[in-house]
């Protein structure tokens, strides 16, 4: 029970943080998803949260500061949509959530 607890707050958090830096990502047009176990619902306790973003590669450090910066303590992963294998793009995609997707899935949480 305590276990089950302790991953509910922290799913709740990392869709805070997660839809708060999809929202900055947004206000400088810059496309991101969530992906992976948060997009997914295998949340746990253990788990980071990984984002897909979509910008030139000179673009890509400002999106990891602006990511960054939203997380701050949480761990995450930074992956650049032009860097994923065309064959693991289905797999990576996969329930892929964007801002309003996780506003969504927070009123749920």
């Amino acid at each position: 029970m305590v276990a089950t607890v302790v991953a509910s707050e922290r799913t709740t958090e990392a869709l805070k943080r997660a839809g708060d830096a999809l929202s900055r990502l947004q206000d400088v047009s810059i496309a991101g998803w969530v992906v992976g176990s948060l997009a997914k619902g295998r949340f746990n306790e253990t788990s980071d949260v990984d984002l897909v973003v979509d910008c030139p590669k000179i673009r890509e450090y400002e999106a990891f500061k602006i990511i960054e910066a939203a997380m701050g303590d949480f761990p995450f992963n930074l992956v650049p949509f032009q860097r994923l294998r065309e064959d693991a793009i289905p797999f990576m995609m996969e329930g892929a959530l964007d801002a309003s997707g996780v506003l969504s899935r927070q009123t749920e949480a």
